[in-house]
C-alpha cells in the first residue's frame, strides 16, 4: 500500500526537536534552513531550557506543540532519539524526520539504538526518515526540513521539475550544487539515511506520482525493498517521468563463496542490471553522467531512435563527436542528397555538408546554426542533434538557447571550450543542455536513446506456471536431478546410473558406444576438476578403467563409488542455460556460452523469471555466442528455437522449484543444427538450504 507522504513533505507545522541558540548545533541549523526558504507554516521549537528560539515560543516537550502538527525534525542526541518518538506518537504526530547520526553507521551501540528507534516508531505509529540525514526539500513550496540543503544565498536551488532522492546526503547535495550552477531547477530532494524506516523505494513510489515532478536521478547504495522497482519504473514510464539510477557496487562479492557457473554469472550486480532493464530505469556509473542525462531529460525531449546529426564549427570537434556517438552504438546517418543541396546554401564552400555538418569557425552566427538545424529537422533522417559551438563571454547566451526552439528534435548542445561562467546559469535554465565532452555527450543520447525504446516496448506477457515439483533431493544427487529434468521435459542424453564396475559396464552395453563415464557424488558440481569424467569409451576394459578411478575419487571425498553412465553427445554449440534464486529479486534465468570456459568469457543474458519464447530468444541474440549459433563462416544454423524453448522451460519451472531448488545449472546444453533441437548433457543443482 503506497505511503501518503503529504504531511512530511508539504507540512504546514513543524517541531524542531533540539533546537537551540547555539549556531553550531543541528536544531539551530534546521531552523535557519526553514527560515531561508521562508517557509510560511508554524514552527515549534522544543527545548526544555529555552522559553524561546529564533524569536518564537519554545516548548519543553513535543508532547506540548499544538495538536495537528505535521512532523517534527529531531536533532537531540542518539540515546534520547527513540524516546522522542514515543513522545512524536503521544502528540499525533506521524512524521519525523531523524537529523542524529551516531545509529546504525558506526559501531559500539550505534545499532541497538537504531534498532530500539525502529520499535519505538513502530509502536508510536510514527513513520522515519533517516537517522543520519540531512532531511528533505520540497522546492516547489520553499520547504527544506533538515540542515545543510542549499545554503541560502550561495547555492539556494531554484523550483524546478528535478527530482532527486540519495541515499547519501553529501551525494545529493553534489546533485543540487550542480543543478544551482547550471540553472536547474529541483522539485523535490530526500537524502534516506540509514533508512531505519522509510526507503529511497518508498519515496520513489509517492514522487513518481508528484505533478511538479518530470525526472528523478537517485544515487543509490543498497536499496531495501528493490523488487518494488520494477513497478515503480513501469509507472514511471507510464507518466513519462525517466529515473535515472546509479547505483554503486557493481564489485560486490556476495554472500556465500559462487559454487555454481550460473551463481557466478548471474550476480547480485548483474541482476540488478536487469531489474532496471524490465523496469525502464536507466542506470549510470558517474555522477557527471547522472547529472548530464537528467539534465538532457528534463527538457522532455526524448530520442526515438538512434540516428544523430552533428553540426559543428570546428572540424575536429565534429570528428571526436562522432567517434564517440558511433562507439556508443548511436549512428551518424549520412544526410540525404535532397538535403545537400540545401545544407550547400548555408554552408561555407570549404565546410562540410556530410554528417558532420561543419559550419566551420569563419564568420558563422548563431542564425546559421538555426537554420541547418532547421532544415536537418525538416529532412526526417535524424532522431536527435548535437550541436558544438564554445560559450564564450561573447556570445549571445539567449540565442544560443533559442536553437531549442528551431527544432522539435532532441537537442545536445556541445562546448569544446569550457563555458564562461557568466554563462553557465543562463544558457542552463533556458532551453538546451550542454556538455564539455564528447564522451559524454555520447553517453548521454545512447542512455535517452534507449529509454526512447524501452518506452515503447509493450510488457511481455505472462508466461504459464510449471505445474512440475521438485524435492530437495534433486539439489544433492545429480541422478535425481536428471529424473527431475527428464519429468519436466528437458531433452538429456541417454543416461543410466552405474554403482558397480558390471553395472557401468552393463549400462554402457546398453546405451552403444562411444560413452561418457562421470563422478556421482552427491553436492559436486564441478566433476571435472577432480578428474570425475572420462570421455569416448569404448569396449568393457576402458569402461571398467574409469568406473575404476572415479570409484577412487569418490572414495577420497568420502562416498560411495557411483557413476553416470551417458551416451555420447553428437557435435553441437555448447551453451549453458541456468537459473538461480536472487534473494532480492526471486527466480532468474541466464543463457550464454557454455562449456568449462563459460565462467572466464562472461558472454550471458539475464532475465527475471519466468520468460516466454519471444523473450529467450532476444536473450539469445544479445550473446557474442549469436552469430556463431546463426551459422557464422558457413557452419550450419543451429536451432535456436529448441534453444529458446528450453530457457523459456528452465525459467518456468525454476519459479515452480524456488523453495527447494536455489540454483541450477545445465551446461553444457549441445545446440544441434536447425530442426535436431538440444540435448542437456549435464547437470547440477544446488538447494535453498545451501544457498
Amino acid at each position: 500500500m503506497t505511503i501518503s507522504f503529504d504531511r512530511m513533505l508539504s507540512p504546514r507545522s513543524i517541531a524542531v526537536v533540539g533546537a537551540s541558540t547555539d549556531p553550531n548545533s543541528l536544531g539551530y541549523k534546521a531552523i535557519g534552513v526553514l527560515d531561508g526558504y521562508g517557509f510560511t507554516g508554524d514552527v515549534y521549537p522544543v527545548h526544555p531550557r529555552y522559553e524561546e528560539v529564533a524569536g518564537r515560543r519554545a516548548y519543553a516537550s513535543v508532547r506540548d506543540v499544538p495538536a495537528g502538527t505535521d512532523l517534527a525534525v529531531i536533532a537531540v542526541s542518539a540515546p534520547r532519539v527513540a524516546e522522542v518518538i514515543e513522545d512524536c506518537g503521544a502528540a499525533g504526530i506521524p512524521f519525523a524526520i531523524v537529523l542524529t547520526s551516531g545509529f546504525g553507521e558506526v559501531g559500539g551501540d550505534g545499532p541497538k539504538m537504531q534498532q530500539e528507534l525502529i520499535d519505538a516508531g513502530r509502536r508510536a505509529g510514527v513513520r522515519l526518515l533517516g537517522p543520519n540525514t540531512l532531511g528533505m526539500l520540497n522546492a516547489t513550496e520553499g520547504i527544506a526540513a533538515g540542515f545543510g540543503i542549499g545554503v541560502p544565498g550561495r547555492s539556494k536551488p531554484r523550483a524546478g521539475s528535478l527530482a532527486i532522492v540519495s541515499q547519501s546526503g553529501g551525494m545529493g547535495l553534489s546533485l543540487i550544487n550542480r543543478a544551482t550552477e547550471a540553472g536547474l531547477g529541483i522539485s523535490t530532494f530526500v537524502a534516506t539515511g540509514n533508512e531505519a524506516d522509510l526507503t529511497l523505494v518508498d519515496f520513489l513510489e509517492t514522487i513518481v506520482e508528484d505533478p511538479s515532478t518530470t525526472v528523478i536521478a537517485v544515487y543509490a547504495e543498497t536499496i531495501r525493498d528493490a523488487d518494488r522497482l520494477i513497478p515503480i519504473g513501469r509507472r514511471a514510464a507510464e507518466l513519462g517521468k525517466p529515473i535515472v539510477v546509479a547505483k554503486i557496487g557493481r564489485s560486490e562479492a556476495g554472500g556465500r563463496a559462487v559454487r555454481s557457473h550460473t551463481g557466478s554469472l548471474a550476480g547480485a550486480d548483474s541482476v540488478y542490471d536487469e531489474a532496471f532493464r524490465m523496469a525502464g530505469i536507466i542506470r549510470v556509473d558517474d555522477i557527471e553522467e547522472l547529472f548530464d542525462l537528467a539534465s538532457f531529460l528534463v527538457r522532455g525531449r526524448i530520442p526515438r531512435g538512434n540516428r544523430v546529426a552533428v553540426v559543428t564549427q570546428s572540424g575536429g570537434g565534429g570528428a571526436w563527436l562522432a567517434d564517440s556517438l558511433e562507439h556508443e552504438g548511436l549512428e551518424l546517418a549520412a544526410t540525404p542528397e535532397s538535403l545537400r543541396d540545401e545544407l550547400k546554401a548555408m554552408v561555407p564552400d570549404f565546410g562540410s555538408v556530410v554528417n558532420p555538418v561543419d559550419l566551420t569557425a569563419s564568420g558563422i552566427s548563431v542564425d546559421a546554426f538555426g537554420s541547418v538545424i532547421e532544415a536537418l529537422t525538416r529532412s526526417g533522417a535524424y532522431d536527435a542533434i548535437v550541436v558544438l559551438m564554445p560559450l564564450l563571454d561573447n556570445v549571445d547566451a539567449e540565442k544560443i538557447a533559442g536553437l531549442a526552439s528551431r527544432t522539435t528534435l532532441p537537442l545536445l548542445g556541445f562546448t569544446h571550450w569550457l563555458p564562461d561562467p557568466t554563462l553557465r546559469n543562463q544558457v542552463g535554465s533556458l532551453a538546451i543542455p550542454y556538455v564539455t565532452s564528447p564522451y559524454r555527450a555520447a553517453k548521454v543520447l545512447s542512455a535517452a536513446a534507449w529509454y526512447g525504446r524501452r518506452s515503447a516496448q509493450a510488457v511481455p506477457d505472462a508466461v504459464a506456471p510449471s505445474t512440475t515439483s521438485a524435492d530437495a533431493g534433486a539439489a544433492h544427487s545429480d541422478a535425481a536431478a536428471f529424473a527431475l529434468l527428464d519429468a519436466a521435459g528437458f531433452p538429456l542424453v541417454p543416461w543410466a546410473r552405474a554403482d558397480s564396475r558390471e553395472s557401468a559396464i552393463e549400462a554402457a552395453a546398453e546405451l552403444g558406444v562411444p560413452i561418457a563415464l562421470k563422478l556421482s557424488v552427491d553436492d559436486l558440481v564441478h566433476k571435472s576438476d577432480v578428474g570425475g569424467v572420462h570421455l569416448g569409451l569404448v569396449g568393457a576394459d576402458a569402461v571398467g578403467a574409469a568406473y575404476d578411478s572415479v570409484a577412487a575419487v569418490a572414495a577420497s571425498l568420502g562416498q560411495p563409488p557411483r557413476a553416470l553412465i551417458q551416451a555420447m553427445a553428437p557435435t553441437g554449440v555448447e551453451v549453458i542455460v541456468g537459473s538461480k534464486v536472487d534473494p532480492t529479486f526471486g527466480p532468474v534465468v541466464m543463457v550464454g556460452l557454455g562449456g568449462i570456459y563459460a565462467e572466464l568469457l562472461g558472454d550471458v543474458a539475464i532475465r527475471l523469471a519466468p520468460v516466454g519464447v519471444d523473450e529467450a530468444r532476444a536473450m539469445i541474440s544479445e550473446l557474442g555466442l549469436a552469430g556463431v549459433l546463426d551459422g557464422a563462416r558457413g557452419q550450419a544454423r543451429a536451432d535456436i528455437g529448441a534453444l529458446a524453448e528450453t530457457v523459456s522451460r528452465l525459467s518456468v519451472n525454476a519459479v515452480a522449484w524456488k523453495d527447494t531448488i536455489a540454483e541450477i545449472d545445465l551446461n553444457p546444453v549441445l545446440v544441434l543444427p536447425e530442426g535436431e533441437g538440444v540435448l542437456l548433457v549435464d547437470a547440477a543443482m544446488i538447494g535453498v538450504e545451501e544457498a
